[in-house]
């Protein structure tokens, strides 16, 4: 996981039983929320309600065979894609006089992917260049010179370098180390000794060897070097944190000089990666995994630099795969859809329109939110956060386990809570990207560089609040603890998660819960470190602290006994952040649901729904999913979040008011109530 990512907190995974008396089920479909054509009503609400609200779905959804699963996040994906696809085919018809204009750039960056004839013409020379310095390497300088310019690039050779906000100061932007270079998911894939991973390391050697092959190499030569390469990231992955580990984002702000890291031992290493990236020694640098580069100083001094050159070139070849020729990337698909069980690779314009929709972001989004969401979504979508915030306000307030000052401290920081709503208030020109190359491979490549310089520039600099982590058209949503906002995109605010048509229990119950997902972020076991004003500062008094922590190991004691995937469980370390973000989410977006009621009084129902149902079918009917059993248990692995049954299951055992709506017991739920 790269530390940028790191610190956005976001959204995104027969026995007859006796059925309690509860009010009757409607049978008809309503056109907007809740989905009532999709409810198992064989199923017990009480039992599984997951299955109660998604059973038609799950056994009428075939999971495309271009993607690992299907879920609601997926299906309006599709539906934006469409949106964009009509778009880009559009503009790359037209003939522009202004060949720098945006419209220009959208269209001719399309134009330039798709033309597979053209790629395959050009095979890997777009790469020469950084080749040909890769097989220049005669001593551990250059090797580290070599390293700073495939960041430039986009490579993750070696390590992770970024800029991102100082953790501690959050006014300001700063330089980042932190462990990385890996091609497998995580360091478990390195390192565990059962069947499952042995063999998916045998996979990715062949498959490493294979990549080599079909770019040039001899079958020895290609083997020998993937061998090098296995070798290299197994080394790598001894010195890496788990992914547990990396949340802890205290032990990830390690701020120093890099003259203090010069003169230390192994230090004059880097003079030549800092000389490449144009840093001084006077400049700040935080190494988030001192260990880590700890651990790689004797990698680099005792592995043969042939070696190195193979694993360079397999990270070079590997990050721009998608790029290349047809050979290449089905290569890189064969080996990725053992991990997602995906069956086929997506169609070319799919993959050209994601990239595209990265490096030209701003420019798509602005056409696409012309389409797609309207200035009176906009306003309701915005109008429901303000109710969701005052929401997670009274309940603040109201906390029995957290005393005055802390409260003070907290209530600080949800006044200060910035808002974003579907998209900038001032859109990112496109107008000095470049993508005039004639490959597909060069735009990618100039625009990566590109993207990695005007990072470089804003260090030292105050940091742009205005800026976007997610694009307008992205189906997702996030918490950025260092800025304090969240962030909803219009990809997100459409329907099944947001409809500006459909009643308030369904769109509290659906992106009212996000909403309130993401603002909780900020009081989660991690997000809760930062202040009002984003800064890494521990503003709790140690009882509150004390008291926080046993109910968040409740709740990882509690997720911990859920079955992930075949007799995997749910890691309920890894989850412990969303899931606290899932629970305060519904509890919140129902307390602000209910101060929408006039007169006190519940709406009445809908198609045979009591508002209060609805509003809890509508949350579990976004987290809706069906994936294949390779792409389960890669998420058991790796993924912050919980699987998307306990995220319905595990979050309403602890909330009473659904009890209340569907006639459970009480004394059932409650296990857990933090916020």
């Amino acid at each position: 996981m790269k530390p940028t990512q790191l610190l956005i907190l976001g959204l995104r995974i027969s026995m007859a039983i006796t059925i309690p008396t509860m009010p009757a089920l409607g049978q008809g479909v309503q056109k907007h929320g809740v989905d009532a054509s999709v409810l198992d009503k064989s199923a017990s609400p009480i039992t599984d309600f997951y299955r109660f609200a998604n059973g038609g779905w799950l056994d009428s959804t075939v999971i495309p065979a271009d993607k690992p699963a299907i879920d609601a996040f997926t299906e309006v994906s599709i539906r934006n894609e469409a949106i964009l696809k009509r778009i880009v085919e559009r503009l790359a018809d037209l003939q522009s006089e202004d060949a720098n204009s945006e419209e220009a750039k959208i269209g001719r960056f399309f134009r330039i992917g798709m033309d597979e004839a053209r790629a395959e013409d050009a095979g890997i020379k777009p790469l020469l260049p950084l080749l040909k310095q890769i097989d220049a390497i005669t001593n551990a300088s250059d090797l580290m010179k070599v390293l700073a310019v495939h960041h430039r690039f986009g490579i993750p050779s070696g390590f992770t370098a970024a800029v991102m906000s100082d953790f501690k100061d959050s006014k300001h932007k700063m330089f980042i180390l932190a462990q990385g270079g890996l091609s497998l998911p995580d360091k478990d894939y390195y390192l565990k000794d059962d069947a499952q991973f042995k063999a998916l390391r045998d996979s990715f050697a062949r498959h490493v060897q294979r990549t080599f092959t079909i770019t040039g190499d001899a079958p020895e030569i290609a083997t020998a070097r993937a061998r090098a390469v296995l070798e290299i990231e197994t080394r790598l992955a001894r010195g890496s944190r788990s992914n547990v580990e990396m949340r802890d984002v205290a032990a990830l702000y390690n701020k120093t000089q890099i003259g203090k890291l010069l003169d230390a031992e192994g230090g004059p290493l880097w003079a030549p990666f800092f000389r490449e990236v144009g840093l001084n020694r006077s400049a700040n640098v935080n190494v988030a995994t001192p260990e880590f580069f700890t651990a790689l100083y004797p990698v680099v001094k005792t592995t043969p630099l042939s070696d190195w050159k193979a694993y360079l070139r397999w990270q070079t070849i590997n990050a721009y795969a998608p790029y290349l020729t047809r050979a290449i990337g089905e290569e890189a698909f064969r080996f990725g859809s053992q991990l997602t069980g995906q069956k086929e690779r997506a169609p070319r314009w799919q993959r050209v329109m994601t990239t595209e929709a990265s490096v030209l972001g701003d420019s798509l989004g602005k056409l696409y939110v012309a389409e797609a969401f309207s200035p009176q979504a906009k306003k309701r979508a915005y109008t429901m956060i303000v109710n969701l915030k005052a929401s997670l306000r009274e309940r603040i307030q109201k906390l029995d386990w957290m005393g005055p000052e802390t409260k003070r401290e907290a209530l600080a920081k949800l006044d200060t809570m910035k808002i974003k709503v579907g998209y900038p208030d001032r859109w990112k020109s496109s107008d000095d990207v470049p993508c005039g190359a004639d490959s597909y491979a060069g735009n990618v490549l100039a625009a990566s560089e590109f993207a990695y310089k005007r990072e470089l520039k804003r260090l030292n600099k105050p940091v742009d609040r205005s800026d976007w982590g997610m694009t307008p058209q992205t189906v997702n949503a996030y918490y950025n603890p260092m800025n304090n906002e969240i962030v909803f995109p219009a990809g997100i605010l459409q329907a099944p998660f947001f409809d500006p048509l459909a009643d308030d229990a369904s769109n509290y119950g659906a992106i009212g819960m996000v909403m309130g997902h993401e603002m909780t972020h900020g009081f989660d076991d991690q997000g809760r470190r930062f202040d009002a004003a984003g800064n890494l500062r521990d503003w709790w008094t140690p009882s509150d602290e004390k008291g926080f922590k046993q109910k968040s190991e409740a709740l990882v004691a509690q997720y911990g006994q859920y079955i992930a995937t075949g007799d995997t469980k749910v890691n309920g370390a890894l989850t412990l952040g969303e899931n606290i973000s899932d629970l305060g989410g519904i509890t919140v977006a129902y307390n602000a649901w209910k101060k929408t009621w006039k007169g006190g009084v519940m709406p009445a129902p809908i198609d045979g729904l009591k508002a209060d149902q609805r509003f809890y079918l509508a949350f579990a009917q976004i987290w809706r999913f069906k994936g294949s059993p390779a792409y389960a248990a890669l998420l058991a692995q790796v993924d912050a979040h919980s699987p998307a049954r306990w995220r319905v299951l595990g979050t309403l055992a602890n909330v009473p008011e659904f009890a209340d709506a569907f006639g459970k017991s009480n004394a059932e739920t409650g296990k857990v109530r933090i916020w």
